[in-house]
């Protein structure tokens, strides 16, 4: 079952995100200490199995 939000909130929540788009800059530089990241970048999953001296070199190499 899934909780939904009562319209208030849900209006208040858009109204937020509104005045916040409409304030942002991004026209300008980045602020110091912005770390940007790709969260959308394609990614391979490997399956693999290490025994625990080839986890904890891999671990430590990382």
């Amino acid at each position: 079952m899934t909780k939904r939000t009562d319209e208030r909130t849900e209006r208040a929540a858009r109204e937020d995100a509104r005045a916040l788009e409409a304030e942002a800059e991004a026209t300008g530089p980045y602020p110091p200490g912005t770390r940007i990241t790709r969260p959308n970048r394609p990614s391979r999953m490997f399956n693999v199995r290490l025994t625990d001296d080839q986890f904890n070199d891999l671990r430590e190499g990382a």
